[in-house]
């Protein structure tokens, strides 16, 4: 009789097994086909006359990613001071007597573009910086927006270039922790390791659609790193296409 109800416990436990169905989430490849490098160059030439500058070609890095195009040109979502000569660049151009200025944006295929500042909204207050660029006869595929804001909690992905790191088509990708948003800013926090050459990089969902733009972290603890929040990214592109059809 025991052998009989311990067989027919087993039958029925590998029926049950039989039976039982296991769904895994189906994982999204991240849209690294979006990412740009973005570099601003600046080449001194020559100094005005009795002013100490330095000769040369000197650059800084940052990151972007494809919107989408319009036209035949391509849309780079970055922070604003990516786009924008910095204090210090600023002050040198008053000993500078020639010069040429650029903004590239290298893609995923490691194709160089000279890049047009389109847009930039930069406000300290707020902690608004964000910027898009126009790339002239390219292609660079768009990357998808999010239809809803991210939770505290809520796993985050980003694609970025940090120091400059970026082997075409081998870019980083980094995953965080969405922490929530700043009050009385335009900004949220995110646990996220970046360092200079992030800003201006994607933060994606789950579902590696863009919820903000990286555009600084803490010099002490660079896991606290903040990025423009949901309602303003997708306010900022609004208001740039709006611009584009105006024009």
């Amino acid at each position: 009789m025991t052998r009989i109800l311990l067989s027919l416990f087993i039958l029925f436990f590998i029926t049950s097994c039989g039976s039982t169905s296991v769904s895994y989430k189906q994982s999204i490849s991240p849209p690294t086909e979006s990412f740009v490098k973005v570099t601003k160059v600046l080449t001194v030439n020559k100094c005005k006359d009795n002013k100490p500058c330095r000769l040369g070609e000197f650059a800084s890095t940052g990151s972007g990613i494809s919107i989408g195009t319009f036209g035949m040109d391509s849309l780079i979502l970055t922070a604003g001071h990516v786009c924008s000569r910095s204090p210090n660049m600023e002050s040198q151009l008053g000993h500078i007597d020639t010069f040429n200025y650029q903004i590239l944006s290298q893609d995923i295929k490691g194709n160089l573009y000279d890049s047009i500042v389109f847009r930039v909204a930069m406000n300290p207050i707020t902690q608004t910086d964000l910027c898009m660029l126009i790339v002239r006869n390219s292609n660079i595929r768009g990357i998808l927006l999010s239809s809803k804001k991210p939770e505290v909690g809520d796993k985050i992905y980003n694609i970025a270039a940090p120091v400059g790191i970026f082997h075409p088509p081998t870019v980083p990708i980094i995953d965080g922790i969405f922490s929530g948003n700043i009050p009385d800013t335009t900004s949220s926090m995110v646990t996220l390791p970046a360092i200079g050459g992030s800003s201006g990089s994607a933060i994606l969902n789950e579902d590696m659609e863009l919820v903000g733009i990286l555009f600084a972290t803490h010099p002490y603890f660079n896991v606290v790193t903040l990025s423009s929040n949901y309602s303003e990214t997708m306010k900022f592109i609004h208001n740039c296409f709006l611009d584009l059809l105006r024009n």
